[in-house]
């Protein structure tokens, strides 16, 4: 199911690819951000930061090969998402709507999609 390409004799994957995409992202929020801020009053650094968490998050979880792991992925991209929301939409400095409607969310996402466990 994996895209495979290959550079130079490394092989590509969809995750390499996700995971190399979240690192210059990490990078390039870590180093510019204050150059960004100074010079066009655009705050970048908890949005950029939010994006390379959902890249690593995501990388990982399609390396897992077992259904039974993925749970903790699931969960952990799902926080990492409500977190962009938040930076995006919300007010990330106080607990409000978003994050009682994110743990509802989570939590029925995560006892329908894994029920079958219990079997």
């Amino acid at each position: 199911m994996k895209q495979r390409m290959t550079l130079s004799g490394i092989v590509l994957t969809i995750d390499k690819i996700v995971f190399a995409l979240a690192l210059i992202t990490i990078l390039f929020v870590y180093s510019f951000w204050r150059l960004i801020k100074d010079n066009y009053g655009v705050q970048i650094f908890y949005i950029g930061t939010a994006l390379a968490f959902i890249g690593f998050i995501l990388a990982y979880h399609l390396r897992i090969k077992k259904e039974k792991y993925k749970i903790v992925t699931t969960i952990a991209l799902l926080l990492a998402i409500n977190n962009l929301a938040d930076e995006l939409f919300f007010n990330p400095g106080i607990t409000g709507i978003n994050e009682y409607l994110t743990a509802l969310i989570i939590t029925l996402t995560t006892l329908y999609k894994y029920r079958k466990w219990e079997k």
